[in-house]
């Protein structure tokens, strides 16, 4: 897709100008896109984002920055106006690269705390409880912390499709591949990832990821609300 885009843009743009991308794509895609740009004298900037449509309504985006750093000199105050925190990580293709680090850990601590949450629910324990142990005792992640309080809401308006999610694991342990770096937790929860979609939910919002570790554990996950002080 980005590179049908960039095609596209490269046959009416003027020389000088600068295509910033937002999307999220192999590090070598980028690289060999930003090639055909640079022969055309026209500049590509990669700017893959966490937060969503969410973020993007209140302006909280996170972009990870890749490219010329004067391109990106460029272009930040523009990314300013749009999110909280932008990075920049170094030529062409760091900023996927970041994106899918971040991506990693992100749908790692998910899965982790999802399995964990099921195992200590058929045993019969308080989820309520069993969350603030974790929190209090050093195991706490932004899972944990946060997203966990809406656990108990099912079929959310999508903001960020569980299919995404899973193109995203691929290109991530592609990336692994490419540099020798063995990654069997990436490799678990990208099958994890690609089970939800053939469970036929890659269309729902990753929050409805819980859907799928209820399924395969038998097990219904409902946090308590909090005790009121």
């Amino acid at each position: 897709m980005m590179e049908t885009v960039a095609r596209g843009w490269l046959e009416t743009a003027p020389r000088g100008a600068v295509l910033v991308d937002l999307t999220t794509n192999a590090p070598a895609t980028v690289r060999r896109v930003g090639d055909r740009f640079a022969a055309a004298e026209r500049h590509l900037l990669e700017a893959p984002l966490t937060g969503g449509a969410v973020g993007a309504r209140a302006r909280q985006l996170v972009f990870m920055v890749g490219g010329e750093r004067t391109v990106y000199e460029r272009c930040l105050p523009l990314l300013q106006t749009l999110g909280r925190a932008t990075f920049y990580l170094g030529p062409l293709g760091a900023g996927n690269t970041a994106k899918l680090v971040n991506s990693l850990l992100a749908f790692a601590a998910t899965w982790a705390s999802l399995e964990g949450l099921a195992v200590a629910a058929k045993a019969g324990l308080d989820l309520r409880t069993m969350v603030e142990v974790v929190r209090t005792g050093g195991a706490g992640n932004f899972f944990t912390d946060r997203m966990v309080e809406g656990i108990n809401e099912r079929g959310r308006p999508t903001q960020f499709a569980l299919e995404l999610a899973a193109k995203d694991a691929g290109l991530l342990l592609d990336l692994a591949r490419e540099a020798a770096v063995p990654t069997p937790l990436g490799a678990a929860v990208a099958d994890a990832l690609a089970a939800a979609v053939s469970a036929g939910l890659g269309a729902r919002d990753f929050t409805d990821l819980v859907e799928l570790i209820e399924r395969q554990a038998g097990v219904t996950l409902w946090l308590p609300p909090r005790a009121s002080s």
